[in-house]
C-alpha cells in the first residue's frame, strides 16, 4: 500500500485523478485506429520534438483523443494495466521519428505521456539515456525508489519524472536529495520519461 501511494504521488501530483473505465481482458482494444496518412509537420510541434511538463511534440496534456488523431498517426488504442496494476486506456502515437504512449482518462483526454525513445528531449537536453549523475546535479532534484525503479524530479523540470532501473542501496528514503546518492549507486541512465502536467502556480 505504501508503495502504491508513493507512485501515485510521483506520477499524478500535477494532475487530477483519472478513472480507467471497464475492461474485459488485459490489452483489450478499444477501437482500431482509422486509416490515416503519414504524420505531418504539425505532429512534432513548432519547436520540433521536445519534452515539456505539458506536452511531447504536439501531443498535449488534456488534449482529446480526437485532437491527437487529427494531428498525428495513432498506431494503437487499447486498455492495459499501468504501473499500479490498474486497467487504463492508452494510445500509441507516432511523433516525429518515434512513438510515445499517452494514457487516456475517463473523459477521453490525455492524462499522462510516457516516452521511452531517445529522440525526445527537454530544452535542457534531458531524456532517455541521460545519466543519473547529471540529473542529481540539478538544483533541488529529489529521488524516490519503488519496486526496483528510481524516479527523479526537480522544480526546474515541472511536470516531468525521469525513471530508471535502481542500482543502489536497498533502503532509500522517499524524496531524498538526489545528490546524496552520488557515490553510493552504480551507473544508471534514464529509460523512461513521464509527463504528468505542470501548473506554473505551484512553482
Amino acid at each position: 500500500m505504501k508503495g502504491a501511494v508513493l507512485l501515485s504521488f510521483l506520477l499524478f501530483a500535477c494532475r487530477d485523478e483519472r478513472s480507467a473505465g471497464s475492461v474485459s481482458a488485459k490489452g483489450a482494444a478499444i477501437q482500431s485506429a482509422p486509416n490515416q496518412s503519414e504524420p505531418t509537420d504539425k505532429c512534432v510541434g513548432h519547436a520540433g520534438v521536445t519534452i515539456s511538463g505539458n506536452e511531447v511534440g504536439s501531443v498535449r496534456m488534456g488534449s482529446t483523443v480526437q485532437a491527437v488523431r487529427a494531428a498525428c498517426k495513432v498506431l494503437r488504442d487499447s486498455v492495459d494495466y499501468n504501473a499500479e496494476a490498474i486497467p487504463e486506456r492508452a494510445i500509441a502515437v507516432v511523433v516525429g521519428a518515434d512513438t510515445i504512449l499517452a494514457a487516456i482518462d475517463s473523459t477521453g483526454r490525455v492524462a499522462r505521456i510516457e516516452v521511452t525513445g531517445t529522440v525526445f528531449q527537454t530544452r535542457d537536453s534531458l531524456g532517455v539515456g541521460t545519466s543519473f549523475t547529471r540529473l542529481a546535479q540539478i538544483a533541488e532534484a529529489t529521488a524516490s525508489e519503488l519496486d526496483g525503479r528510481l524516479y527523479v524530479t526537480a522544480p526546474s523540470q515541472c511536470g516531468i519524472t525521469f525513471g530508471m532501473r535502481y542500482e543502489g542501496p536497498e533502503r532509500l528514503i522517499a524524496h531524498m536529495k538526489a545528490s546524496a546518492l552520488l557515490g553510493s549507486v552504480r551507473p544508471m541512465r534514464v529509460d523512461e520519461v513521464i509527463v504528468t502536467g505542470c501548473s506554473p502556480k505551484k512553482y
